[in-house]
């Protein structure tokens, strides 16, 4: 339905990375250059393994008043980044949208991402990112330096991570006053101008060690 230049190349890349390796919060993509045939004219499509699950949003707007399914949401999250991390794997576009809750055959829960067009591996290096990310979780920098590395998930990672936290904390209180349908808590005005945001100033009220070291890494 849209062009995409580097997606080929993208897909490619990250097939070759993960080959021999296990990774189960991605699921399989592969891009196939000649999928439909329009009017004689051949464009590629995008197979994806289907991946069952409820989205992040929706999942932690269920569970506001559950806060140890929040923090054990929010235990999987680490986990995830910890193997992206080790992976040497960057998603590009984290938001709860790429994001789905669903049940490993054991009945446990589990965390995928989807959606890898701004997906970074390092044979990609030095390349320019296809996607930015959503402006609610990511460093408002990289929005114009458009940087594209192996760290560039570390924001969002840390955003949605203290949004998990403070929703175990205060649950629907903090929900119904922040939520914007489009967001965990966190606002791109939030980041651009932290000493006037209302919620860097409530979350500093929470008597949480945890919450108050993820918010101040987020501040600094």
């Amino acid at each position: 339905t849209r062009e995409l230049m580097g997606a080929a190349r993208r897909y490619q890349a990250l097939h070759e990375h993960l080959l021999g390796l296990d990774c189960p919060s991605l699921v399989q993509a592969d891009w196939i250059e000649q999928g439909i045939n329009l009017r004689g004219r051949w464009v590629p499509v995008l197979k994806m393994r289907w991946a069952q699950g409820q989205h992040l949003y929706a999942h932690v707007q269920e569970n506001l008043e559950k806060p140890q399914a929040l923090l054990h949401i929010a235990d999987l999250w680490v986990g995830l980044a910890w193997e992206l991390r080790r992976l040497g794997v960057a998603h590009g576009n984290l938001q709860p949208d790429h994001v789905l809750v669903g049940r490993r055959p054991t009945g446990t829960l589990a965390l995928r991402l989807i959606d890898y067009d701004g997906i970074f591996v390092p044979s990609l290096a030095g390349e320019a990112p296809e996607k930015l990310g959503h402006p609610n979780y990511q460093h408002p920098p990289r929005l114009w330096q458009k940087r594209y590395d192996g760290d560039s998930d570390r924001f969002p990672q840390l955003v949605i991570y203290t949004a998990l936290r403070a929703l175990a904390t205060r649950g629907a209180a903090l929900w119904e006053r922040f939520d914007r349908g489009d967001n965990l808590l966190f606002r791109e005005q939030d980041f651009q101008e932290p000493a006037s945001s209302a919620l860097f100033q409530m979350l500093w009220q929470i008597q949480d060690p945890l919450l108050h070291a993820a918010t101040g890494r987020l501040l600094l």
